[in-house]
């Protein structure tokens, strides 16, 4: 795979233009862009998945704690800032 190719399909796969740019360049005699992009494209792809999940996850606990926050009277919100301050 040529270094404009590999540029090309991972930008495709939602890779800013620079970053493919600075991937292509870690290819050497030894490492081929091809291998390049199967792992670094392909590791890049399934993380997208895993933060998803964690997102959709932490999605109710950070609404929660927003709700309880703001349902709180100021001068409860002042000794709250006062413990954090210690």
């Amino acid at each position: 795979m040529t270094r404009k190719r590999f540029v090309k399909l991972a930008m495709s796969r939602g890779v800013p233009r620079n970053d493919a740019e600075r991937m292509a360049r870690m290819a050497s005699g030894a490492v081929s862009h091809a291998e390049i992009f199967d792992t670094v494209i392909k590791f890049r792809s399934g993380l997208g998945e895993v933060v998803a999940a964690v997102v959709e996850l932490i999605w109710p606990v950070a609404k929660a704690i927003s709700e309880w926050i703001s349902e709180l009277d100021p001068e409860t919100l002042k000794e709250l800032a006062k413990l954090d301050e210690d």
